[in-house]
Formats: structure tokens, sequence, C-alpha cells
């Protein structure tokens, strides 16, 4: 009998850009994502803040967020082959409205004992948590 079990779990994680951004090539093939919004040039001509000031303003109306797309095929056909040969889990969002750290901790172990990113000029925590796949 063959063995059956998963034998490995990709999960990329591509922080500060949303699903409709990089997969508007995968509206054709049902995924949940804006399929009309103007092409980014690539590389982008600059960088959208993206840090807690700029997610409240946002998310309170005092912002609103150039909305473009990167054409998947053209820029990112690696992307596209990944989405479209595997798992897509294209409703997938932040935990934390924060920095990067704690919602690392949390895809991999389900919590985060912490709401900021480590420090740059302290030597790193040391935590001791349960993870996914330890579990495994």
């Amino acid at each position: 009998m063959a063995d059956s079990r998963v034998k490995r779990v990709v999960v990329m994680v591509q922080e500060n850009h949303t699903i409709d951004n990089y997969f508007r090539g995968l509206a054709p093939y049902g995924a949940n994502v804006a399929p009309d919004w103007p092409i980014q040039a690539n590389p982008p001509v600059s960088d959208q803040p993206h840090d807690r000031h700029a997610y409240y303003n946002w998310l309170t109306g005092q912002h609103k967020a150039t909305r473009t797309q990167f054409d998947t095929a053209t820029d990112i056909p690696f992307y596209a082959y990944l989405a479209l040969t595997g798992a897509f889990l294209e409703n997938h969002c932040s935990g934390f409205g924060t920095n990067s750290t704690p919602n690392h901790l949390l895809i991999v172990g389900g919590q985060s004992p912490t709401l900021r990113n480590p420090s740059r000029t302290q030597p790193p925590p040391l935590w001791d948590m349960p993870s996914v796949p330890g579990l495994a």
C-alpha cells in the first residue's frame, strides 16, 4: 500500500501585499480576487505606507490606498504555478494588525507572546512554544 501521508507543506508569507494585488490572474479559475484594478509597474514606483498608522488610517477611512495589481502570469509566473497546482487560500488575513513577528508566530504556533518585532539592539528573545509542525 502506498504511503498517502502528506510529505510537505509549503507556506508562503508575502508581506504587505493582498491576494488581489498578486493573484488577479486567478479570477478566471474562481479565486475571490478583484479582476480589474490597474496593472502595477514592476518594480513598483514607490512603496505605500504599511505601518500601524497607515492601517489605522485605512480602517478609519482617512487614507485611501492605491489599488493596483501585478500581471500574475507575466510578473510572478512561479506564484501562479504554485497557486494553481497546490492549495490556494485566498481569504486568509493577519491575525494581528501589528508587526510581522506576531503574525509569523501565529501561523506556526497559533499564538504569539508579543505584538512587537524583536529589538534590533537587544539579544533575540527566546520563546518556548509548541508549533504546528512540531506537533505533527
